[in-house]
């Protein structure tokens, strides 16, 4: 025998508030359930979580990478909030619609809880890629308007959405009107490239951009301003059934937009990036510590990347005689506006995670090398830069004993600094050396470390120095080389 069924009960005719509530509950059931919500709440994720695979997070970038994913569920949600506004009126279904008991102003105000479903649906999305994370949480400080605007960014897709299904609900309406706001979102940085930067600040993403010495970011203006579009577009939606109340909000939401877009445009500096990095920041309390003679100054809230960053270096600094331990360079961290200064080695907010860990520690076990070596050193990277130089402009210093000391320093201290130094994926940029200097650190890594390592004390003057070092070379086997190339010698 089959099971009755069961009908809802309807509320009467004079529980306005009771028919909303059921409406809204129908709504945000029918959204939450909807494969295009699901499917793009899950790649949403998974895209978050590719963009931050490779690569240490701090707050800054995780928030960042989790609102340009969220691009995907706003979308999702644009077009699942067209569909629903303008159910009503499409295929010939509004004579049907029009006998319903509730009344039109109420289903339009219905299908904004859009926006709730697209919060919490955002949020759980956020909540999934921090997990991914773990164990490496995001360093640095936590800035909550940053982190919030990968919530925002979904509710205003799927509010507008619902906008443009209430005055345009023809189904080829929702995927033109995504395409044109794409569209627009791909533009906008463009436009934004000036000095004003105001391409960017009206961009539903939170682009990140090199910041005046001094200032914090106004992240939480951008929420201003992206809550207060939500809000438009809310109004646009009622303004047909409630002109009053949607033209009082309007208003008030453009005019809170303009301050909020205004508020970011003086927040950053009218000037190029490169002009800002030379300006000296405001000073900041760094994070030290003192590991095998060498000392490292973490930006706030990045000190355990210090643990990172010895896996690096103490190799280098384990093969260096007695003599080269005195005096060692220090690790500095450092940000777009708030360069190292000269005499110690600086590390950026940038550190690879996973597969790319193995190039930012060669990198910086490359920097302490050629620094300690006195070779110059440069914060531009020249990875990868070959035995002529790769294309990079820098001085010569092939044919010295130094430079095949800082290639067998780097190298040894590496997992694979074999295949790095023989795929000329260690780079001494600015200096330039040739297959020779190689062929002979080859030689090296072929050696027992101990027996370098005594040569290398036994030599240190000399190697520690612009000449060739031919004593040091020769006790190891390796015969002369090229001291000839056509530019500058490396001082």
């Amino acid at each position: 025998m089959s099971r009755p069924l069961r009908l809802p009960s309807v509320p009467a005719a004079g529980e306005p508030r009771a028919v909303t509530r059921m409406l809204v509950l129908a709504e945000a059931r029918l959204l939450v359930r909807s494969p295009l919500l699901r499917g793009a709440a899950l790649l949403s994720c998974a895209l978050g979580i590719a963009l931050e695979w490779l690569r240490m997070q701090d707050w800054t970038q995780f928030s960042s990478n989790a609102g340009e994913a969220s691009m995907v569920l706003a979308a999702a949600l644009f077009l699942a909030a067209h569909l629903a506004m303008g159910r009503d009126r499409r295929c010939g279904t509004s004579e049907g619609s029009s006998v319903l008991p509730a009344p039109v102003r109420r289903r339009v105000s219905s299908v904004l809880v859009v926006a709730p479903v697209a919060a919490v649906v955002a949020a759980l999305v956020v909540a999934g890629q921090l997990l991914a994370l773990w164990p490496d949480w995001p360093a640095g400080a936590l800035a909550w308007p940053a982190l919030l605007v990968a919530v925002a960014v979904p509710m205003l897709g799927g509010v507008c959405g619902a906008a443009l299904g209430q005055w345009v609900p023809a189904t080829a309406a929702g995927p033109l009107g995504l395409g044109a706001a794409a569209a627009m979102v791909l533009t906008l940085p463009v436009l934004g490239a000036g000095r004003n930067h105001l391409g960017l600040s009206v961009s539903p993403l939170l682009l990140q951009r090199v910041l005046a010495p001094g200032r914090t970011s106004p992240a939480g203006w951008h929420l201003v301003y992206l809550l207060a579009l939500a809000v438009l577009a809310c109004a646009i939606t009622l303004l047909r059934h409630r002109r009053l109340v949607s033209t009082v909000a309007g208003t008030l939401a453009v005019a809170l937009a303009v301050v909020a877009v205004a508020a970011q445009v003086h927040a950053y500096p009218n000037a190029r990036t490169v002009e800002v990095r030379t300006q000296s920041a405001a000073p900041i309390a760094y994070e030290c510590e003192q590991h095998t003679g060498v000392e490292y100054c973490a930006l706030p809230g990045y000190r355990r990347w210090i643990a990172l960053w010895t896996q690096a270096v103490d190799p280098v600094v384990a093969a260096l005689p007695a003599v080269a331990r005195a005096g060692l360079p220090s690790i500095r961290q450092y940000s777009d506006a708030n360069i190292p200064q000269q005499g110690v080695i600086g590390v950026s907010v940038d550190w690879g995670r996973h597969s790319g860990a193995a190039g930012s520690r060669a990198r910086l076990a490359t920097w302490y090398a050629q620094v300690v070596l006195g070779l110059p050193y440069s914060l531009e990277p020249g990875y990868p830069l070959g035995p002529q130089g790769g294309g990079f402009p820098g001085c010569w210093a092939g044919g010295q004993a130094r430079t095949v000391a800082a290639l067998w320093l780097a190298a040894q201290a590496l997992p694979d600094g074999r295949q790095r130094l023989a795929g000329f994926r260690l780079g001494l940029y600015p200096s330039v050396y040739d297959q020779r200097d190689i062929d002979a650190a080859l030689v090296l890594l072929d050696q027992p470390r101990e027996r370098v390592g005594a040569a290398l004390a036994a030599h240190w003057s000399e190697v520690d120095a612009s000449g060739p070092g031919t004593g040091f070379l020769t006790e190891l086997g390796i015969g002369p080389l090229s001291t000839m190339d056509g530019r500058p010698a490396c001082p």
